[in-house]
């Protein structure tokens, strides 16, 4: 595994990031740059009901996707603050306000809406 230190310019703060992070939850970078980045222009609404439409429940991409995101809410480096930005979805002021967003939208809203 490859890592690499990254600045956390807001925070003041250089912390581990492991470059296999976006491939490990590629399909949430995937989900959150292709339904909910602010450049397709969709609300959270909108954004669900087309996941859901395109991807549905009980598929191979859900439980893959429902694995990854079980998995990064897990794991505590990975920084769901920089997976919004990169993704353009928002930008929160901390990792934990990121991370209590990330589950509203990921894991309320999937589970919810992906039925």
């Amino acid at each position: 595994m490859e890592t690499a230190i990254v600045e956390d310019a807001a925070a003041g703060q250089k912390r581990p990031f492991a470059i296999f992070f976006f491939v490990m939850f590629e399909h949430i970078d995937y989900i959150l740059a292709n339904y909910f980045s602010a450049e397709i222009g969709h609300n959270e609404q909108e954004a669900l009901d087309c996941l859901r439409q395109e991807v549905g429940h009980g598929t191979t991409i859900w439980k893959e996707l429902h694995l990854q995101l079980e998995r990064a809410f897990a794991e505590p480096e990975f920084s769901w603050k920089s997976a919004l930005s990169r993704n353009n979805v928002c930008h929160l002021a901390d990792e934990d306000t990121a991370r209590k967003y990330a589950e509203k939208l990921l894991r309320s809203g999937l589970n919810t809406h992906l039925r």
